[in-house]
């Protein structure tokens, strides 16, 4: 690929590229070679591989003696998992390149890019103010593990677009990492604690952030190849029946309980690293502090979607109106001294 000309360099804004790799070699190449490809040219590309055991770091060394824009692999042998890979990655992003990079993109090594996806995401952002922390996602096609396309794109399993920012915070299937773009200045501003808990994804607390205290975008453009491996996609449907609702909430309450336990006990930890600044965030810390009746009357004041489909909605109220998340053990939050 040609090196930009100084005049192309002030007309596209510099992104850089977050990869967290780890025994991806069956896949890798093709994500590299789908970033190579973009349109978009002005982009450096930084991968943290996680202890990988097979030959992806050979594959990563390889490109790099062939694409001078990737900018650094970064190695270390902890084998932190996907999520604290990537708030590494942040953390490395915030500390070093956040004053040389205007947007920053997630990138999975199993997925594929479509070859305009840099170039439309980074133009929605030039929409945002610099000074405002923004993000944008997109929608995703599903492709299968051998990498022929499926017939469902995620918006056809999940409801992506967020009507309002509380949405978010309720209903957390929204933001897909894969598909993000942000800002600096979201990046500047965000508080990854030091122990983030290992279970709290990385596409959640920046989500989270920019809803909060800035820009959530949505484009309806499945612009990431998403691979869909056996059970890593919900088959529920949006029209289930109500059998099927019945089953769910019989069958998984215990489930739905530990799972929505964790959930709100991520968006109090961010809460406390970050701040409740403004009426809504502070509205969210009492939702989930005390759920019942006050819980509900603030779903009610933000107009909150539902869920995703009709078992979802009513698990979801009434796992918040019992208050029954609080005696799970998945929920580990405890107020800190001092906090009101």
């Amino acid at each position: 690929m040609d090196q930009l000309t100084e005049a192309e360099n002030k007309r596209e804004p510099k992104v850089a590229i977050l990869m967290a790799s780890f025994n991806g070699s069956r896949h890798i190449e093709e994500q590299l070679k789908s970033i190579r490809g973009q349109t978009y040219r002005n982009w450096h590309l930084f991968v943290s591989d996680n202890g990988s055991t097979d030959s992806t770091r050979d594959i990563l060394s390889a490109y790099g003696t062939r694409e001078s824009r990737m900018e650094k692999l970064l190695m270390n042998n902890e084998k932190r998992g996907a999520f604290l890979n990537f708030y590494f990655l942040l953390q490395y992003a915030k500390e070093h390149l956040a004053d040389s990079y205007e947007y920053f993109f997630l990138c999975d090594q199993d997925d594929l890019w479509d070859e305009r996806k840099i170039s439309i995401q980074v133009e929605k952002m030039k929409e945002t103010d610099g000074r405002v922390p923004a993000l944008s996602y997109t929608d995703l096609q599903i492709m299968n593990e051998d990498g022929s396309p499926a017939s469902k794109k995620m918006s056809d399993i999940y409801l992506l677009p967020l009507k309002n920012a509380a949405d978010i915070f309720f209903n957390p299937v929204h933001v897909w990492g894969n598909t993000v773009c942000f800002n600096a200045c979201l990046l500047r501003n965000i508080r990854i604690p030091d122990d983030v808990y290992k279970g709290f994804s990385h596409d959640q607390f920046l989500a989270y952030y920019a809803a909060g205290f800035g820009q959530c975008l949505y484009l309806d453009l499945p612009l990431t190849f998403y691979r869909r491996y056996q059970g890593n996609v919900s088959e529920i449907r949006p029209n289930a029946s109500l059998h099927a609702i019945a089953g769910k909430l019989v069958g998984g309450i215990q489930e739905s309980i530990d799972r929505h336990a964790e959930t709100y006990s991520n968006v109090l930890e961010f809460l406390d690293a970050n701040g409740r600044e403004g009426s809504l965030l502070e509205d969210i810390y009492e939702a989930y502090i005390y759920g019942g009746r006050k819980a509900m009357g603030i779903i009610r004041k933000y107009h909150v979607t539902p869920g995703p489909d009709r078992a979802g909605a009513l698990t979801n109220r009434f796992i918040l109106l019992t208050g029954i998340y609080k005696k799970s053990d998945k929920y580990r939050y405890r107020k800190p001294a001092g906090k009101d």
